[in-house]
């Protein structure tokens, strides 16, 4: 099926090995917070994480764009 679809077995591979885990460490770190979603973002470590998952996130969407609308939005700046 991935090759049908052209989808690399890696990152499935390791959603399918580290899901479970990243999941239960989730539910612990909400449990001891009493479930305050503010205790990613206070940590100096798990802010820096999500600030470069958001920076990978957008370089990705960025270059999914197609050619044609990122020439547009440079013409619009000019």
């Amino acid at each position: 099926m991935f090759k049908k679809l052209d989808c690399p077995l890696a990152p499935a591979i390791l959603t399918l090995i580290l899901g479970p885990r990243t999941e239960r460490s989730l539910r612990e770190s909400l449990s001891i917070s009493q479930g305050d979603y503010g205790i990613f973002f206070t940590r100096p470590i798990s802010l820096a994480l999500l600030i470069v998952t958001a920076i990978i996130l957008a370089s990705s969407a960025w270059q999914a764009l197609p050619s044609a609308v990122r020439e547009e939005s440079k013409e619009a700046q000019v």
